[in-house]
């Protein structure tokens, strides 16, 4: 039923997304892009591979959650995931399946369905939410791997295109991490994505670097 559910969801999303972009004009700007040749590719779900939290785990998940669905229980998608879910203990495995409603999280957003991320992660017969920002800072302790930069990028509204190293790139330099990705900044006439160059420090600190327009489309999500 969860997963029928889940995949209710994401169907009603993509419906949302077509019915969006069907009366779009071909007016798509190419992108500006900056130099990609010294990033490495973030790929996905790779990017929680490398993750070297404060808490060891024998599994760990970021789902993107859309909140309470019509039956009661929560809709939600995993967008990556680390470690072998079926070698989980009976109770833990249950708990990580059927953990209560989660109403909050990081990287919020309403356009077009409202939805925002969590990370959950289970060791032994234990599984812990990370749902705020601070959190999740707690659990990653300093940014000391690919899979914290790229985590952290997410948790702050960023996004990465993992076809497109322009837009989804990672680079260790002596003080933290450098990240390519894309953020959204309109979502009607145009729908606008610009591309970032972003430094994130070890302590998590993300500062920007350069940003350019990525793309425009005159359409409306």
């Amino acid at each position: 039923l969860a997963v029928l559910n889940q995949y209710s969801c994401m169907k009603k999303f993509i419906i949302v997304l077509l019915l969006a972009t069907a009366c779009k004009k071909d007016n798509e700007t190419k992108p500006e892009l900056l130099d990609i040749n010294a990033f490495t590719k973030v790929e996905n779900p790779t990017i929680l591979l490398s993750l070297k939290p404060t808490a060891a785990y024998d599994y760990v998940e970021l789902r993107m959650s859309s909140g309470q669905g019509p039956m009661g229980n929560e809709m939600y998608l995993i967008r990556a995931s680390a470690g072998n879910k079926m070698e989980l203990a009976g109770a833990c495995l249950d708990l990580l399946d059927n953990l209560p409603l989660q109403e909050k999280g990081f990287a919020e957003d309403c356009t077009p369905l409202c939805y925002y991320h969590y990370l959950v992660a289970a060791k032994n017969r234990t599984v812990t939410v990370y749902n705020s920002l601070n959190s999740l800072k707690e659990y990653l302790g300093d940014i000391d791997s690919e899979g914290d930069a790229a985590i952290t990028t997410i948790a702050y509204g960023f996004e990465f295109d993992y076809n497109n190293k322009a837009v989804a790139g990672v680079k260790k330099v002596t003080d933290g991490y450098e990240i390519l990705c894309k953020k959204r900044m309109s979502s009607c006439m145009p729908i606008q994505y610009n591309q970032f160059w972003l430094h994130i420090s070890k302590k998590g600190i993300i500062t920007i670097k350069k940003e350019v327009i990525y793309s425009t489309l005159d359409a409306c999500i």
